[in-house]
């Protein structure tokens, strides 16, 4: 796990915007962005449209859609997060 990633993930125990975690991680959004995609790819985040409908990230528009969406780190990342794997 990245730092950038771990940054990501210490923000997610609660489903967060992504604009609370662009003020509250220290990321760049680019930074940022390839944090969240990069956890999304290896299931540790849910990307969701809402606070309660998950979305699939690699069947939307990512690239297009990640500033609007809220996230929310997954038991999986939890446990990679917690035991520094």
């Amino acid at each position: 796990m990245t730092d950038h990633e771990m940054d990501v993930i210490d923000e997610l125990h609660f489903v967060q915007s992504f604009a609370y975690l662009l003020a509250n991680t220290g990321l760049a959004e680019t930074q940022l962005r390839t944090a969240l995609w990069q956890s999304a790819q290896k299931g540790w985040i849910k990307a969701m449209r809402t606070v309660d409908e998950e979305v699939n990230v690699d069947e939307v528009d990512f690239d297009g859609l990640y500033q609007t969406f809220f996230y929310l780190a997954t038991k999986k990342g939890l446990l990679a997060y917690h035991t520094g794997q």
